[in-house]
């Protein structure tokens, strides 16, 4: 599908692989996600610093959140609103014993608060 708006903007929406492209000039500027994505973190295990990546469709408020094994809250990384987009975040567990820990991320639409998303991975943290 396509449509023209203005003389030099062009919006481009076309499905693939999950994404949206908004092209200007014929040229890819954004390319936003379709769905809600919390990733695996990287490298898994760790030993102490790793990434978590996830993404978000819509403007939403986001909370990530850090849980040992026993399910006890450790830390909280994230607690704010955030646009669509692809996110990174670094957990540095130098502070923290070696095991499983585990990773949530919730999310609700900023602006439909009855559309929301939750995921949770498993974190091995190797000393």
């Amino acid at each position: 599908k396509r449509r023209f708006i203005g003389p030099l903007l062009r919006l481009l929406a076309k499905e693939n692989m999950h994404m949206l492209y908004i092209e200007v000039a014929d040229k890819p500027l954004v390319k936003l996600p379709q769905h809600y994505v919390l990733h695996q973190n990287f490298p898994n295990p760790f030993n102490p610093v790793t990434t978590i990546k996830y993404q978000l469709p819509e403007n939403s408020h986001v909370i990530l959140k850090i849980y040992n094994e026993l399910g006890q809250h450790v830390t909280t990384l994230v607690d704010e609103q955030q646009k669509p987009g692809y996110h990174s975040v670094e957990w540095n567990a130098k502070d923290h014993a070696s095991g499983i820990y585990f990773l949530q991320l919730k999310s609700t639409n900023t602006f439909d608060k009855t559309h929301s998303f939750s995921s949770v991975r498993k974190m091995i943290l190797l000393k």
